[in-house]
């Protein structure tokens, strides 16, 4: 692999991003009601309220800038950056005049000030999205049965692909499915522990399966091998985890 020169800008460009409360409104709806095409610079629309844009300066700052665009492109380029993101959950800059009042206080009431949720609750989230996409509406499918039969026979086909040292070729969508089962039955457990200590041991031999596969199994830091890294260690983080709800019963 060729060695590539990290400061090169043409590679690596540099981008600041900052709040849209320092585009007035008039600017604002401009854009928002535009074609990229039609934008005063080469840049493109970011989401539902929010724009990029490539400070292109070799010949001069753009003359059909506005007065609030070509304010920010003078002060990115006096930083060497290459692109500007305006985002309403961005950044003020004190350096920057604020046009838009309302934009900045509802950025901070927003996202600066709000309540931090755990990691707990947060994996729960995904549980419960996980849940919805096995079963949907059959919330009865939910059971200890459900999910031993489903992580033990994925993880049997997946025991064939390591005994043959082929388990990049093993379906990315088996493993996808995995996943959804390890955290929604992380999900289940931790609401009824109980009610699943019978899968116990199926848990167990999963994810020491996985945690052997992770460690015996080389992979690299791209491409499919990475893909398949990733997958595996979130596999086991939830495995671990119902089998420590389990064990804490």
């Amino acid at each position: 692999m060729a060695n590539y020169d990290l400061q090169d800008r043409r590679l690596f460009p540099r981008i600041m991003s900052i709040s849209s409360a320092h585009l007035s409104k008039r600017t604002a709806r401009y854009l928002q009601q535009a074609d990229a095409v039609d934008f005063p610079c080469l840049g493109g629309h970011w989401g539902k309220i929010g724009w990029t844009f490539w400070v292109d300066v070799e010949f001069g700052i753009l003359p059909s800038l506005s007065p609030d665009l070509r304010e920010v492109f003078e002060f990115a380029n006096d930083l060497d950056v290459d692109m500007v993101l305006f985002d309403e959950c961005g950044p003020l800059i004190r350096d920057l005049k604020i046009y838009r009042q309302d934009v900045a206080h509802n950025a901070y009431d927003e996202y600066s000030d709000r309540e931090r949720r755990s990691d707990e609750d947060l994996e729960d989230h995904d549980g419960q999205l996980a849940l919805d996409r096995l079963i949907g509406d059959h919330s009865s499918k939910a059971s200890p049965q459900y999910f031993g039969d489903g992580i033990a026979k994925i993880c049997d086909v997946l025991a064939d692909h390591c005994l043959a040292h082929d388990v990049l070729s093993f379906p990315f969508i088996r493993l996808e499915m995995l996943s959804e089962l390890a955290s929604a039955c992380r999900l289940c457990v931790r609401k009824e522990p109980g009610r699943y200590q019978s899968i116990l041991s199926i848990l167990k031999a999963a994810a020491t399966q996985i945690a052997n596969l992770i460690d015996q199994t080389p992979m690299a830091h791209r491409g499919r091998e990475r893909k398949v890294s990733d997958a595996l260690e979130n596999i086991h983080y939830r495995l671990k985890a119902a089998i420590t709800f389990l064990l804490e019963k």
